[in-house]
């Protein structure tokens, strides 16, 4: 990965096709980045575990974030539900 770093955002609906959305986003942003395919298919299967928890659990819209830093050659990943209770583990 080489260049300034780069970030994406989208919202996307609580319903189950919509995680297929999400990663296909993710995957063309990531793919146009120049991320190694390898890291890529890593970045969607952890995708798919967040975006599936904020639908399973939230029920609201979310948003996913992307970003990748091109000097440090990471990616980043962040979703965001729009669920206002308190999480507990228990």
């Amino acid at each position: 990965i080489a260049g300034p770093p780069q970030r994406w955002e989208a919202t996307f609906g609580p319903q189950d096709d919509s995680a297929r959305l999400a990663r296909a986003v993710v995957e063309a942003a990531l793919t146009k980045a120049g991320v190694d395919p390898a890291v890529t298919t890593d970045a969607l299967l952890i995708l798919s575990e967040l975006v599936s928890n904020a639908i399973r659990h939230a029920r609201t819209e979310y948003t996913v974030s992307a970003g990748v830093d091109g000097g440090e050659g990471s990616v980043r990943l962040e979703v965001f539900d729009r669920d206002t209770q308190q999480s507990f583990v228990g």
